[in-house]
């Protein structure tokens, strides 16, 4: 039934309820009320459910939302569609908390939960084909405005947005993997071009007054966590746009960075503040300085003047004038002492136990002629020398071990042989190569060969001394010897003199051949009637 009214006016007698819509039992399709412009077109209702729509363009709206408003202007363009506005007259005190507009929203029951849940979502979409080159879109702005307070009691802070991120106990226990107070993000579809993105950016303020200190970003100490991190970021370049100012730390930080990470502090060295940095070994370098990379600043290490930032380097400066001596192991310098360590050239030290090889042994006064005082308790030259050798010169002053010009061993080698020997050879041959032989190890140059018996032939016969290969007489005294005899015996001795032997074992034998040959042997048995004995010495000169 439909009834027309105008001006309808309740007016309540009692307090009680002075409208009451009762909606039927079946209402679920059609709202409970409806309120439209003249021409027909619902304006706000209230569905069967309970949810309100408001709006002239209510059949656009979600259809599960509790409170919905949705406005298509057609004449001038709204500023707002939600606006709560309050004034609250404060004739004293305000210390309780105003919420004048709230939004809460709880999850209760035993059901698992997905997804995004938001308490308060708000979007801005820009759907126009016009120049909005200069348009600055926000989803919300939020402003806290103060008109009050003075010099002497400011107001104590206002704030524009506060987030926070609560983890409640209600049922004994709460646990959450993440808790974070503000989070933002950038979604660029395909095909979509950004030219900046900027996640969370902190404009200027606007200033027509004056303001202490401004700072961009401020965050107070973080040391709740078991591990706190004021500013902690992934991959990307940090850019700092002004100077970076860190504070002095005392000591070293006991915490170390994770794997391929440094930590970079300013530590006081020598009562001057240092960059350090140490790394995920807790080993602790200093920054800077030399320009370098960073050497540990506990090492040791060689400086020419102490330096407070190396404590643990030795200073050459500190050490007296002199030859450095280095000690083994630990690298420690020192002085090294005269006449202990090493010997002055004007110096009287004894040298013992010393070899001096490739080099220049002068004992003689520096820019003097005068032998220099000192002496050698022993001294050796080279390796080559042999038992017996002497040290002799070249022209140039070059020293090397050669065998006794003269002297040598002036013990000789001798031997007696008494036997009847002859021979028929034209040619010199050993009167006995077996037992009329010396052999004997010289270092002299110079040798001396004596042979001694009684000889004979009926014609012609020489004799001669042999060493190794080396025939005494040559030239003439090749084809004659050393001693000749003519048709008889012949008593006297053979001398051999060899020079420009070289050290070593050499042997030495006397030679005799008969000039006739068959029927004219030569002998040492005076005619051969009788024996005569040889006699031979060798003897270095």
């Amino acid at each position: 039934m439909t009834q027309l009214f105008n001006d309808v006016k309740i007016t309540g007698v009692a307090d009680v309820s002075q409208l009451t819509i009762l909606a039927n039992a079946t209402q679920v399709t059609n709202p409970i009320q409806v309120w439209q412009d003249s021409a027909g077109n619902p304006l706000l209702r209230v569905s069967g459910d309970g949810r309100l729509q408001i709006g002239n363009n209510i059949a656009l709206g979600s259809a599960d939302a509790l409170i919905n408003a949705n406005y298509t202007p057609s004449g001038a363009l709204p500023t707002s569609v939600w606006h709560a506005t309050g004034v609250l007259n404060v004739p004293t005190s305000l210390s309780g908390t105003v919420n004048w507009v709230d939004h809460e929203l709880q999850l209760t029951g035993a059901g698992t939960v997905n997804g995004v849940q938001s308490a308060l979502y708000t979007k801005l979409t820009n759907s126009t084909t016009g120049n909005a080159g200069t348009a600055d879109l926000r989803a919300a702005t939020f402003q806290a405005i103060s008109s009050g307070g003075s010099s002497a009691v400011p107001v104590g802070k206002v704030t524009g947005i506060r987030a926070i991120a609560s983890n409640a106990v209600t049922g004994g226990s709460a646990y959450l993997s993440q808790a974070i107070g503000v989070e933002t993000t950038i979604s660029n579809d395909a095909g979509g071009s950004i030219t900046a993105a900027t996640a969370f950016s902190v404009a200027a303020p606007s200033n027509n007054g004056s303001i202490g200190t401004v700072y961009g970003l401020k965050i107070l100490d973080l040391t709740q966590g078991s591990a706190n991190y004021a500013l902690y970021t992934g991959q990307g370049i940090v850019h700092v746009g002004d100077v970076l100012e860190t504070p002095v730390l005392a000591s070293t930080p006991t915490s170390t960075p994770p794997a391929n990470f440094v930590q970079l502090y300013t530590k006081l060295l020598a009562g001057a503040p240092q960059l350090h940095a140490k790394n995920s070994s807790g080993t602790e370098y200093l920054v800077g300085g030399g320009g370098g990379g960073g050497a540990p600043t506990t090492s040791k290490y060689l400086l020419q003047v102490a330096d407070g930032a190396l404590p643990n380097a030795q200073a050459m400066g500190a050490l007296n004038t002199g030859l450095v001596k280095n000690t083994t192991t630990t690298g420690v310098q020192s002085i090294a002492v005269s006449g202990t360590d090493y010997t002055t050239p004007t110096g009287s030290e004894n040298l013992s136990n010393k070899t001096i090889s490739a080099s220049t042994l002068n004992n003689s006064v520096i820019g003097g002629t005068a032998p220099a005082a000192g002496h050698f308790s022993t001294l050796q030259v080279g390796t080559s020398a042999t038992s017996g050798n002497v040290l002799t010169a070249d022209a140039s002053g070059n020293a090397t071990w050669q065998a006794a010009a003269a002297g040598g061993s002036h013990t000789p080698s001798f031997l007696t042989r008494s036997a009847n020997y002859s021979s028929t050879s034209t040619s010199f041959v050993d009167i006995d190569g077996t037992n009329l032989i010396i052999t004997k190890t010289t270092s002299s140059p110079n040798i001396m060969v004596f042979c001694a018996g009684t000889f004979g032939c009926t014609s012609v016969f020489y004799m001669n001394l042999i060493m190794d290969s080396t025939t005494y007489a040559t030239n003439a005294h090749a084809t004659y010897g050393l001693l000749q005899g003519y048709g008889g015996n012949v008593n006297g001795p053979m001398v051999g003199y060899f020079t420009g032997v070289s050290a070593g074992s050499h042997t030495f034998k006397p030679r005799w051949l008969s000039s006739v040959g068959t029927g004219y042997p030569v002998y040492n048995s005076g005619g051969g009637a009788f024996q005569q004995t040889i006699y031979m010495a060798v003897m270095e000169l």
